[in-house]
This record gives C-alpha cells, structure tokens and sequence, in this order.
C-alpha cells in the first residue's frame, strides 16, 4: 500500500508545472507588447515627420499640396481586372502545384515548396498579363 501511495505522490509531482516563471513565457509576452509598441511609434513618428516637413513648406511659401500622392487614374480604371488576374493566376498555379504533387508524387518536404512557387510563378504571369491587356486598352 505505501508503495502505491509513493507511486502515487511521484505521478503528481511530475504532473504538476514547475514554479516560478520561465524565461521563455516572459519573452513570449513581451514579442507582442513590444511589436505594438514600435509599430505604433513607427506610425507616430511618420505622421510627426510629414507635418513637419509641411510646415518648413509653409515657412518657405511652397504650396503643400505638392505632397499629396496622386495616384495614376489608369491604376485605378483597371483595379479589378488586376486583382482579378492575380487571384486567378494563384488560383491556377495551386492547381497545376496539386497535378504535379500527383503526378509525381513529391516528397511531403517539398510539397508546400511545389505549392507557394507555383502560386507565386502563375500568380506573377496573371500581373504580367495584366500590364499587357492594360497597356493595349490605354492605346485605343
């Protein structure tokens, strides 16, 4: 019986968390405290820079308005065919990544190579299409 009992006792205490805490549970809360805060203090000094290069153009008697970003109206005629193209082209290259893994049948290590390099392949050849297509409806 106290054998059991000892048995019983020793299960438990490998069971049972150590105390105290872990080095590596501190910086696994601190990864993303930090990240928040320095994206935030990235964001921050950004908006802080472009005014004040804002007032240095007022100071001089530039017009401020030079620094607002117009973006070219072909971009914008075309965005769907664009994304349209990209997702269609990923969709394709995870396709023709799947009839290659079958055929061929790749080793599990190299599956999600075959998969992200073919996406990203098909997808870059549906932007490429995309820029040909665009460019010959801005012509007519």
């Amino acid at each position: 019986m106290q054998q059991v009992h000892n048995f019983v006792l020793s299960e438990t205490s490998l069971r049972r968390p150590p105390q105290g805490t872990n080095a590596t549970d501190i910086i696994g809360v601190m990864i993303p405290i930090i990240a928040i805060i320095g994206a935030f203090l990235v964001v921050w000094r950004g908006i802080e820079a472009k005014r004040a290069l804002r007032m240095a153009m007022i100071e001089k008697g530039m017009d401020p308005s030079l620094l607002i970003d117009r973006n070219d109206e072909s971009s914008k005629k075309y965005g769907a065919l664009r994304f349209g193209m990209l997702l269609a082209g990923i969709g394709l290259g995870l396709l023709v990544a799947f009839f290659i893994e079958v055929s061929l049948m790749i080793e599990s290590n190299y599956q999600p190579l075959v998969f992200i390099s073919s996406s990203l392949l098909f997808g870059g050849m549906g932007l490429i299409g995309y820029h040909l297509i665009a460019n010959r409806l801005e012509k007519k």
